[in-house]
């Protein structure tokens, strides 16, 4: 027959789930039809049609697409017989039948009328997120009323478990939970921390067990159903508890006893064996449940972070006592380093993992990262363990021995775990076993260390008795050398006192001498006294007299406020190395036909101090008489005049002295109207920033044109040369500099050399669109750095000329 398909609702929300192909194969005897149901994990129902005519069996096929629903979910399912005989590892998972609810939304109303329950694969993983539904028909063959106990999972399969009982008159007997994040008081059984129920059966009456379980840890939920005897589960109970309560006082009682001899020797060694002690202690008490069970049972959900505490505790201990038991930074220091690095990287990542426990509670991806953690932990020790009995260190059989039993223990363990083979007891006691044995071998190793120490301080007190002896015997002959010596400086001395009264005759002669001498230089002191009075006299008058042509040069320089009604900001940075200065500036403003001009000269005379200034102010007045009375037409002429009446007023002195004097100017006159500017300079620039760094000339620094001087000073020169007069158009924005030689000049900096042009240009590049004001104070700062420096003889460096700088922004 060809396949056909059948579409299938859910029988709780009536929403379509998928599709099912069903086929009939005949044969001669009866009749089969298989099912594959994709949706139920690809289980195959078949269903056998026996001592049926064709007639009603080709009847049924036909109709089979309308009545599958039914068949499908009314299968008959295995009904569990709960009676005197039962096997309390033996799992009872073949007779549930499970239905996953995805958002937990369902109500035990409509799981008892789903028909979609399907049986429990063991080997199927669960999802994580989802809740589950599980149902079981049992029938009791005691013959009285019994009370057994149904155990769901253990500690990782649910972290939550619901419980409903009914009879077979659908009658709710009993609703309980149970769970791994349950609280104690809200728990059905109260004792241990898998989900486990108490049932009470009656004689020869059927029941129907609902479980409702979920896990928010990140495991899988999973089923583990087994019946257990009442007293068997007292029985296993009160025998844990009596093995822990051993295992317990025996770790605490080491724990009390190393705790007690530290702070009785101050020994670290016993600190950390005693903190070894307790993460052990700490580690069995929360991996077998009762530390949840009586610590904390009201906050169940603390005991995945108090496992990762417990197990970084105890390797971090482990790895500190190994480093004071063997004194790894004394005999094996690279060792040390290591043990640090793994204490160090243990200790971060435990608590990682305990960060991100308490942000997402994902106990899968840290308790597994915090097992391979001292996974890694425990071959790094073999391996150390392997390097001691190589080096055949006298401690090392000891960690060698407490490992291996450790090891045995460890191994039997996952032996009986992992094949799940019959035993009367726990597996993991032997790994608990073995750890008190290795406890006990370490404590071992502590007494024969204490051993090692007291032969070692024997060893010591006979070095230092024979060290004593030795000692004595050299200070009795240090004391004859003594003797000897004493008796030798003695005589010595003697004769040097006899010396000495001779020298204290002589050194009274001397003394009348010197007092005589004495006398003479007291006399001479007035003398020098009176004469550096009149000098001091003699210079406070010629310091008032400086001063007074200080203020006199000041008077004469212009007001700066005369710049600020024409110039959009302006800065004028003047600072003489003496009192008076031979650097000045000057600007007029001029109406001359109709048109308004403003002419400025930064100027400096030849020398410094009072022949500087008195050069100065020649220059002044003759720039005032020469722009002012007379009509010149271009900046060059001015200059030129200047020139001519400077030789003039030097004519009376010979060509050595008038070739010496002369001003070095930078003279510039801008139109107002028009912000045409000539310039005409003797042997000093002119910068101007234009506003539009586009517009600059220079290849290197943006923005920044340059006017060449004449290389000639306003003065007699052996080659004289004419000014040339450059015209250049500014444009609102611009900034024009002039300044003298001095800043250029000035020596300074980490290697003593001067600042030069080139410097003082990138200086100003960097700051000519700052406000004039800021720019005067960081010349002064670049100034002070440059000069607060030292010669390499420790002296530092001062002023070498008189500094001047004018800006000025159109």
């Amino acid at each position: 027959m060809k396949p056909k398909l059948v579409k299938i609702k859910h029988s709780i929300t009536g929403q379509k789930i998928g599709f099912l192909t069903y086929s009939c194969e005949y044969n001669p005897a009866k009749y089969f039809i298989f099912v594959k149901n994709k949706h139920l994990n690809t289980r195959f129902i078949q269903i056998k049609l026996v001592h049926l005519k064709s007639t009603y069996s080709l009847l049924l096929i036909l109709l089979f697409p309308f009545i599958f629903q039914n068949i499908c979910w009314s299968q008959n399912q295995k009904i569990l017989r709960v009676d005197s005989i039962i096997l309390p590892n033996e799992s009872q998972n073949q007779f549930l039948q499970i239905l996953e609810d995805p958002k937990g939304q369902y109500s035990i109303d409509s799981v008892k009328k789903s028909n979609s329950f399907e049986l429990y694969n063991p080997d199927i993983k669960l999802n994580t997120k989802s809740f589950y539904w599980s149902k079981i028909k049992i029938e009791s063959g005691f013959d009285q009323i019994t009370e057994v106990i149904f155990q769901i999972g253990g500690k990782r399969s649910s972290d939550f478990a619901e419980l409903y009982f009914y009879n077979n008159q659908d009658s709710l007997l009993k609703h309980a939970l149970s769970g791994y994040f349950v609280e104690r008081d809200k728990k059905d059984i109260k004792r241990e921390i898998g989900s486990k129920f108490m049932i009470r059966l009656e004689p020869g009456k059927s029941y129907t067990l609902y479980f409702r379980i979920n896990n928010i840890s990140g495991f899988a939920p999973q089923f583990d159903l087994k019946i257990l005897d009442k007293q068997y589960f007292n029985d296993k109970l009160n025998r844990r508890n009596l093995v822990q309560g051993m295992l317990q006082g025996a770790l605490w009682m080491m724990f009390l006893y190393n705790l007690f001899i530290f702070f009785y020797s101050r020994d670290k060694v016993y600190l950390y064996y005693s903190f070894y002690i307790i993460g052990i202690a700490l580690n069995f008490v929360v991996e077998r449940g009762l530390f949840v069970e009586y610590t904390i049972p009201h906050f169940p959900k603390l005991d995945p972070y108090f496992f990762i505490l417990a197990t970084a505790v105890a390797a971090a201990s482990y790895f500190q006592f190994i480093r004071y038991f063997i004194n790894t930074k004394k005999h094996m220091p690279k060792w040390d380093i290591a043990h640090q690095w793994v204490i160090g990287i243990n200790l971060t990542v435990s608590a990682i993992l305990l960060l991100v426990l308490l942000v997402s509670f994902q106990i899968p991806y840290s308790v597994n990262i915090s097992n391979y953690l001292n996974l890694l932990g425990l071959i790094y020790g073999f391996v150390f363990i392997y390097y001691l009995i190589q080096k055949n260190h006298k401690l090392s059989w000891f960690f060698a021995a407490g490992a291996l039993v450790l090891a045995i223990g460890t191994f039997i363990s996952l032996y009986f775990l992992i094949t799940k083979k019959p035993i009367d007891f726990d597996p993991k006691y032997f790994m608990n076993g073995a750890t008190i044995a290795e406890l006990l071998i370490f404590s071992l190793g502590l007494g024969y260390r204490i051993r090692l120490n007291e032969k070692a301080k024997q060893l010591a007190q006979i070095e230092l008795i024979e060290q004593l002896k030795q000692n004595d015997q050299l200070r009795q002959k240090v004391n004859r050398e003594l003797e000897t010596r004493v008796k030798m400086r003695t005589a010595e001395i003697e004769q040097q006192n006899e010396e000495i009264i001779a020298q204290s005759e002589s050194l009274k002669s001397a003394n009348e001498v010197l007092i005589h001498q004495k006398r003479e230089i007291e006399n001479k002191n007035d003398e020098i006294s009176q004469q550096k009075r009149y000098l001091e006299k003699i210079h406070q008058n010629t310091t008032d007299s400086i001063n007074y042509a200080s203020r006199i040069q000041n008077v004469i320089l212009p007001s700066q406020t005369e710049l600020t009604k024409y110039f959009n900001g302006h800065f004028i940075y003047y600072k003489p190395k003496e009192i008076v200065s031979g650097d000045f500036y000057w600007y007029r403003y001029i109406e001359r036909d109709n048109q308004r001009y403003f002419a400025i000269a930064a100027a400096d005379a030849t020398g410094h101090g009072v022949p500087g200034s008195l050069v100065s102010m020649l220059g002044i007045s003759l720039l005032n008489e020469t722009v002012i009375r007379n009509e010149v037409n271009k900046a060059s002429q001015v200059l030129e005049r200047l020139r001519d009446e400077v030789k003039t007023t030097f004519s009376n002195y010979d060509d050595l002295l008038l070739t010496r004097d002369g001003i070095d100017m930078a003279f510039c006159v801008i139109n107002l109207d028009t912000l045409e500017m000539q310039f005409s300079g003797a042997n000093r620039p002119l910068v101007i920033f234009k506003n539009d760094p586009n517009k600059g000339t220079d290849e290197e620094l943006k923005g920044l044109v340059e006017l060449k001087p004449t290389k000639n000073p306003i003065g007699k020169h052996p080659k004289e040369l004419n000014f040339t007069n450059q015209i250049i158009q500014l444009e609102k924005g611009d900034v024009i500099y002039l300044f003298s030689d001095g800043y250029g000049d000035q020596i300074g900096g980490p290697e003593g050399r001067k600042f030069y042009f080139k410097r003082l240009k990138e200086l100003l590049s960097e700051i000519y669109k700052l406000p004039l004001t800021e720019q005067k104070q960081i010349i002064d700062h670049a100034f002070q750095d440059w000069i607060n420096h030292q010669y390499s003889d420790g002296q530092n460096f001062r002023q070498v000329d008189d500094i001047l700088i004018m800006g000025i922004r159109i």
